[in-house]
């Protein structure tokens, strides 16, 4: 509040100067001493009148709000028209064609959600249903079967490769099928042998042959084919001290 002067024709009074913001506008009230209050308040009631009210929100129009204004066109005047037999039916075919496609929108989700729920529901029981010993030994005989094949492959590999002479590659697939199976008889001949001959040839792997064929004799003592084999060990031995 703040105390300012204003000059009337012939008359200078002192009026108390009251500034209130509203509505991005200021509200002007002039008061002067007691005498001046009747003008005071018929001044406060003029300048609320030509505040203008504000909303945040417009009114909707629509066709319950509307007056005779909102039709420029028609002069002022609603005229209303009733519907032939053939517009009605064609509204009529048209809402049933949208109820139509709205009945197959709803039930196409409703299938597809009915669908996914089920495959997750699955997948639970799948991932947290115990094994029974049929499931158990169905998978063991699975793992078997691959270690199997596994075994034939690597064995197969090994006496490819030992045909060609290439026993880096023989003893490589040999080694390889005895990690499936370690205590196979025939990979650790297969791989004894192919020492033996690496060492006769190329000089290498002789201490890994010998060591594969004592214990190979100590497992099988009577087996002619280890027998033979330590034999031809130490014929190569033999002749390479000789030398």
């Amino acid at each position: 509040m703040k105390e300012t002067e204003f000059e009337i024709p012939n008359i200078t009074l002192k009026y108390l100067l009251f500034l209130r913001f509203e509505s991005d506008k200021y509200e002007v009230m002039f008061g002067g001493g007691a005498g001046h209050i009747l003008d005071m308040i018929i001044r406060l009631r003029n300048n609320k009148a030509m505040l203008r009210k504000k909303s945040m929100f417009k009114k909707e129009k629509s066709f319950l709000n509307l007056n005779n204004d909102d039709f420029p066109t028609s002069k002022g005047k609603i005229r209303i028209v009733s519907a032939t037999k053939e517009q009605l039916d064609k509204i009529r075919i048209v809402a049933r064609e949208d109820q139509r496609k709205f009945r197959l929108a709803f039930l196409l989700v409703v299938s597809t959600t009915l669908v996914l729920l089920i495959i997750l529901l699955n997948t639970y029981n799948n991932a947290t249903r115990k094994p029974t010993e049929e499931n158990m030994l169905e998978m063991e005989n699975d793992i078997q079967l691959k270690k199997k094949l596994d075994f034939d492959f690597f064995i197969s590999d090994g006496d490819r490769w030992f045909t060609q002479g290439q026993w880096h590659n023989a003893i490589f697939q040999y080694k390889k099928a005895l990690e499936v199976f370690p205590n196979d008889y025939d990979a650790s001949f297969r791989l004894a042998r192919t020492y033996t001959y690496c060492c006769e040839r190329e000089k290498e792997n002789c201490k890994e042959a010998v060591q594969l064929i004592d214990k190979l004799l100590l497992a099988f003592p009577e087996d002619s084919n280890i027998v033979d084999l330590k034999e031809h060990y130490h014929f190569i031995h033999e002749v390479d001290i000789s030398e």
